[in-house]
């Protein structure tokens, strides 16, 4: 299965973002091989309306099956509901892309990311 993990920029040391719809990039990962990493642009996070719709349709484009992010809109949660993609939400901007992958790749749960 296919996951994406909202990013501030285009490399395993940026920074997690919270927002999916508005997040600058997606990175791509294969969970069969969580050393196979590619980043793609989100075209839409500075879209006047229907950001988060615009990237859960570019999402499906992409094959995935999961989403690491913060924040779903209603309409972007929707979309990815009817099309059974998992959503997987995190509170915690201060921790890196790199973190969250070294946690899928030790099999650790995430909600030890989650902020209170």
């Amino acid at each position: 299965m296919k996951t994406i993990i909202t990013s501030t920029g285009n490399d395993t040391k940026s920074q997690f973002d919270l927002r999916f719809g508005r997040a600058p990039y997606f990175c791509l990962i294969d969970d069969n091989n969580l050393d196979e990493i590619e980043f793609h642009n989100n075209y839409f996070p500075y879209s006047n309306n229907k950001a988060g719709v615009s990237a859960a349709e570019k999402a499906l484009n992409l094959k995935v099956g999961k989403i690491i992010s913060g924040e779903f809109g209603h309409q972007a949660k929707e979309v990815l509901d009817n099309n059974n993609v998992q959503i997987v939400m995190i509170n915690n901007e201060n921790c890196t892309v790199a973190e969250i992958i070294d946690r899928l790749k030790n099999n650790e749960n995430l909600s030890k990311l989650i902020s209170n």
